[in-house]
């Protein structure tokens, strides 16, 4: 998997927040002890009567085991972690994992979920420009070849880390929006992202939107660019080419480098003004992008505004579309923006919890109960509400595990439960095939607010 350019501070805020990842030892190691009937010493009568029911006896699961919980710890010290929300008002300057321990402490007050307490398991990186797929093997050993396997570890998405976990048979929270397919959901059955639909799913809702505003039909010439990782590449020839073609449309395809170091950023940017031209000589008049974050896309824009071209710029949340005008692109650009959007906070700027997901304002709560201020801004505010949805979907997976923890009780647990536990998103419908965003909704910016407006009614998501 690739990671993106973050360079915003609203947009680090929310990314570093949904890049988090832990580690914790299996709570399946905790045994049971079960009833036994002791076979009988004489020969008495041992008959049970035909009118008389024998009893019966029911396995004992044992305690609740412990929740291993693996996440990445960046300072290495889970206490001074501890202390910036020990003072109420004093946590400030807060790292992504400050959110995570603060609930599991809450959570462990209380009980821990469904009485299991969980136990953190943590993962430093290494300082430096490490290669994403080092790191993902060093958490891969952490979490679950180690002394302690992890029953649940969130952040990440990455193809390393979820196989380790498919083959110890547990839990991931993806995190963010970096690329996952159907293929991936299949071949990962402990993969959860209450986040993102999968990466085909939400590029095929954006061609449907371009195809039900007619920027995209018949004889219409579209730019697609996307980085040349795995997951992107699958998507670009799998589900979006085809659905664009489907529609009438002529493919200008330019592939771009896989970001999987920061010495590989330098080069993705540098293709960026080849990619234009090439549009401008293949007469594009709209672009997808399936780049992660809004970087990319502005600096196409400004790229585009230099060389007098203007398309319609075709998004989703994925792209971060909602932080695009903090980088001021051209004003002639923004106004052709047409935005697939399924998270009202990161979409819109909303900040009012009645109009975000339906868990938003109980997470919200949470977080004033062990002495958060409120969120001083959308970058706050969104990653209160990105961790507060995992804790809620472990409330149900637990729910039917009292002794020992099992990833396919989980699982099941999970996708039998028809109750929304979305935060930051407008819903998360666990029972559709593990798929969260069940709907999308037109954006467009407005000069005037100077943010993104959603226009219209939610519309269902396609199909992968």
């Amino acid at each position: 998997m690739s990671r993106t350019l973050r360079h915003h501070r609203i947009a680090t805020a929310v990314s570093l927040a949904l890049l988090l990842t832990a580690c914790g030892t299996s709570g399946g190691d905790t045994e049971g002890t079960t009833a036994s009937t002791a076979a009988p010493t004489s020969a008495a009568d041992t008959t049970v009567p035909d009118d008389t029911v024998a009893p019966t006896t029911t396995a004992d699961p044992g305690p609740p085991a412990d929740l291993l919980f693996g996440f990445n710890l960046s300072s290495g010290d889970i206490n001074a972690t501890r202390e910036k929300y020990g003072v109420k008002g004093q946590n400030t300057n807060l790292l992504p994992e400050d959110y995570y321990v603060a609930l599991i402490d809450s959570y462990n007050a209380a009980g821990g979920i469904a009485g299991h307490t969980i136990v953190p398991i943590t993962y430093t990186a290494p300082t430096g420009d490490v290669p994403s797929d080092v790191v993902n093997q060093e958490r891969c050993e952490k979490f679950f070849k180690g002394d302690q396997v992890a029953d649940v570890v969130v952040g990440t998405n990455d193809e390393i880390l979820n196989t380790c976990a498919t083959e110890a048979g547990k839990v991931v929270f993806g995190r963010g929006f970096t690329g996952v397919t159907q293929d991936n959901l299949d071949a990962w059955p402990g993969f959860l992202n209450a986040q993102a639909a999968t990466f085909d799913r939400a590029a095929l809702a954006t061609v449907d939107l371009a195809v039900n505003e007619g920027v995209v039909g018949e004889g219409t010439s579209v730019g697609v660019i996307y980085p040349g990782c795995d997951a992107q590449t699958a998507v670009f020839e799998n589900a979006l080419k085809p659905a664009l073609e489907a529609a009438g449309a002529t493919v200008s395809a330019f592939e771009g480098t896989c970001i999987r170091s920061s010495a590989d950023e330098g080069a993705a940017l540098s293709e960026l003004p080849n990619a234009v031209l090439q549009f401008k000589t293949d007469n594009v008049t709209a672009v997808f992008n399936l780049a992660t974050g809004f970087i990319p896309v502005v600096l196409m824009m400004t790229e585009a505004d230099k060389q007098g071209i203007t398309p319609t710029w075709v998004v989703n949340t994925n792209n971060e579309f909602g932080a695009m005008g903090t980088m001021n692109p051209p004003a002639a650009q923004m106004a052709n923006v047409l935005a697939a959007g399924w998270s009202a906070a990161l979409d819109t700027f909303e900040t009012d919890p009645a109009k975000l997901g339906p868990k938003a304002q109980e997470c919200l709560d949470k977080y004033a109960a062990v002495g958060f201020p409120a969120p001083g801004n959308i970058g706050e505010l969104a990653a209160q509400l990105d961790v507060c949805s995992t804790f809620l979907a472990l409330e149900i997976m637990l729910a039917d595990s009292p002794g020992a923890i099992d990833r396919d009780t989980m699982m099941a647990s999970l996708t039998a439960s028809a109750e929304d536990t979305a935060a930051l998103t407008n819903s998360l419908d666990w029972t559709a095939g593990r798929q969260p965003n069940v709907t999308y909704t037109k954006a467009v910016y407005d000069a005037a607010a100077a943010k993104f407006v959603y226009q219209g009614d939610a519309v269902p998501m396609p199909e992968s």
